[in-house]
């Protein structure tokens, strides 16, 4: 009487068992491709105004890019995350994580904490909004990397910003001023020798407001 024939059981299915085979090797992909937890991450902050931030449309995206299990990442507002778009946009973080994550060596963290429409005066390291924003969410991750088993160093940041600045005679000229002492800043909090990358933009001509 300890028999059971299949039939008596019609919730198991070829399908239930396919569907079942597919979850399990999704876990099972997942957990081979994240970062391994207990082992050294480097971590990058992105930072700037809206080229920084990106609002790229991530259709058509390649795979490869759309979702990166291997590099983590934690966009301006939310919480740590793999990399890929969201809400359906993208910005130079997608690409920047594929590269440094295929350069080899340790796993990666990327930070973004970008603005729009933001100026030298908002990230000035003794006052500016913007400069605490991204001290206290580059603090936080490394917290929570470190708490979830990481041993977490920072290793680059990358800023993208100045447009807001070249709109104004004033802040033109004293750009150069201001972005040196922020670079000290970020190598004050992070290393000395922390390299930091700058991008240019191909900006149109036009006069100071």
């Amino acid at each position: 009487h300890g028999y059971h024939d299949d039939q008596d059981n019609p919730g198991w299915t070829p399908l239930v068992a396919l569907a079942l085979a597919v979850i399990v090797g999704i876990c099972i992909f997942a957990a081979l491709c994240a970062p391994a937890r207990g082992g050294p991450i480097g971590v990058y902050f992105l930072a700037g105004q809206s080229n920084a931030a990106g609002f790229a449309p991530a259709a058509g995206l390649p795979d490869y890019l759309a979702d990166q299990p291997d590099v983590l990442y934690r966009p301006t507002t939310g919480l740590v995350r793999t990399l890929g778009p969201v809400n359906g946009t993208m910005g130079p973080e997608i690409t920047l994580g594929r590269s440094l994550a295929d350069a080899g060596g340790d796993p990666i963290a990327i930070v973004k904490f970008a603005i729009g429409g933001t100026s030298m005066l908002d990230w000035a390291p003794n006052g500016g909004k913007r400069y605490a924003g991204l001290v206290l969410r580059m603090n936080s991750t490394l917290g929570y990397l470190s708490n979830a088993g990481y041993t977490p160093t920072v290793r680059g940041g990358f800023w993208i910003q100045g447009e807001e600045d070249a709109l104004y005679g004033d802040l033109a000229a004293s750009y150069a001023e201001h972005l040196d002492e922020l670079l000290a800043a970020f190598r004050a909090n992070w290393g000395a020798d922390l390299p930091i990358g700058i991008a240019r933009i191909n900006a149109p001509i036009r006069p100071y407001r």
